[in-house]
């Protein structure tokens, strides 16, 4: 395993039509990093929302509160 790596955790993630990933939420020690693989959405960091469609990968730094929610799946 590379030396950067050693710290790198995922997980793969199939939500329904208008469900979160997982509540509003504050990461104080990990990023977090989503791709859309299918279907369409919206993300929310701290007090700004961004759509999310297939194909995106968005990158969210430590500090901010976030909630996923997948909209419609194509």
């Amino acid at each position: 395993m590379p030396q950067w790596a050693r710290g790198l955790r995922y997980d793969l993630t199939e939500l329904p039509p208008g469900m979160a990933q997982c509540p509003f939420h504050v990461h104080r020690g990990e990023e977090e990093v989503f791709v859309i693989r299918e279907g369409e959405g919206e993300l929310r960091f701290g007090d700004r929302r961004y759509p999310l469609r297939p194909h995106d990968v968005v990158a969210c730094p430590t500090g901010g509160a976030t909630l996923m929610v997948l909209m419609q799946k194509r």
